[in-house]
């Protein structure tokens, strides 16, 4: 899909999308996350999630599998002592045959600040 950037946006924001009818904010989550960015693939995908503020698009490197955990194959994210500003988006840490697997809530990793500087959802014209 076609993104088209936004002035002074985030350096995570990649800029907007029009999604059926409706103007979206599109983030790269490497950068969000403060990973190393990384050059798009075709197995690059955008996940679309729904978010207090409307809809939002999430560039992922790919998308492989769905995966169903059971209650005893998840464990709480651990403390690294000092300031965790990860904890409160890391839900949990899911075991899968030798994986592990970081769940996390992509709308906790938003702080207000963060939230106010994303283009809003609106309806295309």
């Amino acid at each position: 899909m076609d993104v088209t950037p936004v002035p002074k946006a985030p350096s995570f924001v990649k800029g907007v999308m029009n999604l059926r009818g409706k103007i979206i904010p599109v983030i790269d989550l490497r950068l969000k996350f403060g990973l190393e960015p990384h050059s798009y693939t075709r197995d690059t995908c955008i996940i679309v999630i729904e978010t207090p503020l409307g809809q939002m698009g999430n560039i992922v490197d790919a998308v492989k599998e769905v995966v169903e955990f059971l209650p005893e194959e998840m464990e709480p994210a651990p403390h690294f002592g000092g300031s965790n500003n990860y904890h409160h988006f890391v839900k949990n840490l899911g075991k899968k045959e030798d994986r592990v697997i970081i769940l996390v809530d992509i709308v906790e990793s938003f702080t207000e600040g963060e939230w106010g500087q994303l283009p809003p959802t609106k309806q295309a014209a």
